[in-house]
């Protein structure tokens, strides 16, 4: 009785918008009202279009990835939603509750966030690192959502190799690896959550997604976390552009992707012809990628830990 009629086509007109709005803002009376949707898959078509496959990642309070597909694998964990413009397809999405707060928490006060960024940018590989050292591990200063930890939470670093994976002691690592592991283990998972739901995030367009990713929220002007994802997915990663005269990061961190998202679908809904698109700009390229051992043993990993942390007797 609450929601009314049954569910309708994401692009229905529903009618005209009622009197009050009218009266109150102003607006036409012949204005159009559409079919609703909620603030995140309004950010999908506001950052990546009405019709763009690209998986877009937001780094925030939470963290959300989502994408647009035609068959998606719906799990326990995750959600699956109509897509927001396209009756035919759908948005899978992932949401963690471990997003800015827990990141700055790890960071440290001793370090500052340039710090970390250059010290994730510098770097290559081939120097010492924790993916070259073997170490991930899982930082659950908060009940996490994905995935589910029942309200508990915990920390833990691994090492692993031949198959093996032993748990060590975190006051061993310094302050910006331990922000490196955080970093990089929260795309590990998102990899292989989304890869449960039946979307390869790795690959690009030879797994049918467009061949990059899109970053907004305030985490993802931090050019470290940005290779970062580049270097687990594998693919380039992309940036908003600024607009002429806006040359400083506090302008993508503010970039109001639902809202716009929301007047696309407007538009779209109304006159069936999509907006143009956003301009983006490359921020990150793949240096190397990873053996798939790592992203095999970290599930298995995680699998174990969130066990572990509900079964309160196993936590050591």
């Amino acid at each position: 009785q609450k929601l009314q009629s049954e569910p309708v086509n994401p692009n229905t007109v529903l009618g005209n918008i009622c009197g009050y709005f009218v009266n109150r803002y102003g607006f036409s009376p012949q204005c159009k009202a559409i079919a609703w949707s909620g603030d995140n898959p309004c950010s999908l078509i506001g950052f990546a279009g009405t019709k763009s496959r690209a998986v877009v990642i937001s780094l925030g309070t939470s963290d959300t990835v989502f994408v647009s597909t035609d068959d998606p694998k719906p799990q326990l964990e995750g959600h699956v939603f109509p897509h927001p413009t396209n009756s035919k397809s759908y948005m899978a999405m992932l949401c963690y509750k471990n997003g800015s707060h827990t990141r700055e928490l790890v960071k440290g006060k001793s370090s500052s966030w340039e710090d970390v960024e250059q010290y994730l940018c510098n770097n290559d590989h081939s120097n010492s690192s924790a993916l070259d050292n073997n170490i991930f591990g899982f930082f659950y200063l908060q009940p996490e959502i994905t995935p589910n930890t029942h309200e508990k939470t915990g920390v833990r670093v691994y090492s692993w190799g031949n198959n093996e994976v032993n748990e060590i002691d975190i006051d061993r690592i310094s302050n910006a690896e331990q922000f490196r592991i955080c970093v990089v283990s929260r795309f590990l998972s998102m990899h292989g959550h989304m890869q449960g739901m039946g979307i390869n995030l790795i690959g690009g367009q030879e797994n049918g997604n467009d061949s990059r990713i899109l970053v907004t929220g305030g985490g993802s002007i931090n050019k470290g976390i940005q290779q970062a994802i580049a270097d687990v997915f594998q693919v380039d990663v992309y940036t908003a552009k600024v607009s002429a005269g806006c040359n400083n990061k506090r302008d993508r961190k503010t970039f109001d992707s639902a809202s716009l998202g929301a007047a696309k679908r407007a538009h779209f809904a109304v006159t069936n012809c999509p907006l143009p698109e956003n301009e983006f700009e490359k921020a990150a390229s793949p240096r190397k990628r990873y053996p798939d051992t790592l992203y095999n043993l970290f599930s298995e990993t995680e699998k174990k830990f969130v066990s572990s942390l509900i079964d309160e007797s196993k936590i050591k």
